[in-house]
């Protein structure tokens, strides 16, 4: 059953090009509402990078570049390269020379190069491309392939349970509406399969950076990682209980990976509570999966308050619930922790982000750490001229 869920996490494949976080003292800080009124580009370090995302590929490269940017991401479809899926069924030479012009025009325009990719296909990209991409990644948010795919199937392969729960959105003061699990699933287990995805795809991860280690690091000079994307949590209050619950909350959402990626083992409470459902690593594997990455990339959007016991019903578990944690966008008092962006899961608290990266370099041994996302979006009003939407002061004032 795992090797068939393996295979379907095969799909279109994102490669990154990342801003650079550099930690300074000023990133140790609490509070960051000192900010000057003249904030520009020059109050990062030189060697700090601004980067964003692109679809049109050569002509973006061009108008990015102008704009100063130093980075950029884009998409690359593993059936362009490989079309049967497998190398040995042969590789699309064309589909190959057409991702060399894009990284031949991103080079000659001054940008740096990041890539995911699984196993054989990792191995033809460190072979063809590793002679100027220098930083690759392997999976960019595994933890929305996981959850997304597998829990509540709105993402392919379309798997989950079929049954009605309670969980992820609150109307108000821990007020919990009712979720449907995706009814259009024709078939999946949402206690168990976002568990063995995870496992693969982290097992999957530490072959590929081997792979990489073993047979081009050498001879390229280049670094690997994965991308991670979390909320932050805080306590509702400042009781233990809440404080163990945002602990809770994190470890099932971006401990379940950095965990393994660090230690080579799940966090202890997310093992207590899904019990036999979660995998279990072998020594082997262990070793394989400690310290495979030179760098972490982390996305970061918004903030949940947890507070412990959220109501589950015993006979209908799923990875969501597992935590037992009421996650809410309300504090006490049943006020919002931040204004709403345009999408409706996304409160506005910047300062998450500061906590995220602290909390990253004191428990997972100090890594070096990119932003590969972060930002805010907002309505897109057709109707406004080029000039009125450059008037963007909702993105300003984030």
């Amino acid at each position: 059953m795992a090797s068939k869920h393996t295979l379907l996490l095969l799909g279109v494949l994102i490669v990154f090009l990342i801003s650079l976080l550099v930690l300074t003292k000023l990133a140790m800080a609490d509070d960051c509402d000192d900010i000057p009124a003249d904030f520009n580009r020059t109050y990062f370090p030189d060697d700090f990078i601004f980067g964003t995302a692109t679809s049109a590929y050569q002509e973006d490269i061009k108008n990015m570049k102008d704009m100063g940017f130093n980075a950029f991401r884009f998409s690359i479809s593993w059936p362009r390269v490989i079309p049967s899926g497998k190398r040995r069924g042969g590789v699309n030479e064309e589909g190959i020379e057409f991702y060399n012009t894009v990284i031949n025009e991103t080079k000659a325009q001054g940008d740096n190069c990041l890539w995911e990719d699984i196993r054989e296909y990792a191995d033809l990209l460190f072979e063809r491309f590793g002679d100027r991409v220098k930083f690759w990644m392997t999976f960019n948010e595994p933890w929305s392939l996981s959850g997304f795919s597998y829990d509540q199937g709105v993402f392919a392969p379309g798997r989950c349970s079929s049954w009605v729960t309670f969980g992820e959105k609150y109307s108000s003061q821990f007020k919990p509406k009712p979720l449907q699990v995706n009814h259009q699933c024709r078939a999946g287990n949402s206690s168990t399969e976002p568990y063995i995805v995870a496992h693969h795809l982290l097992l999957t991860h530490a072959a590929v950076v081997q792979v990489y280690r073993e047979h081009y690091k050498a001879t390229q000079n280049g670094k690997i990682r994965i991308t991670l994307f979390t909320f932050w949590f805080e306590p509702l209050s400042n009781r233990i209980e809440d404080i163990e619950a945002s602990k809770i909350a994190l470890d099932f959402m971006f401990g379940l990976w950095m965990d393994p990626l660090t230690n080579g083992r799940y966090p202890r409470i997310v093992q207590d509570l899904v019990g036999d459902r979660l995998l279990k690593f072998t020594d082997k594997e262990t070793q394989l999966l400690q310290g495979s990455y030179d760098f972490i990339g982390l996305q970061y959007y918004t903030l949940y308050n947890a507070k412990p016991n959220a109501l589950i019903d015993p006979d209908h578990i799923r990875y969501k619930t597992d935590s037992h944690v009421t996650e809410t966008s309300y504090d006490y008092d049943g006020n919002l922790i931040g204004p709403q962006a345009y999408s409706s899961w996304f409160y506005i608290f910047q300062k998450g982000i500061r906590h995220l990266l602290n909390y990253t370099k004191d428990t997972y041994n100090d890594p070096v750490i990119y932003i590969t996302e972060n930002g805010v979006d907002y309505l897109n009003n057709e109707t406004h001229s080029i000039e009125e939407a450059l008037q963007d002061e909702f993105r300003i004032n984030y």
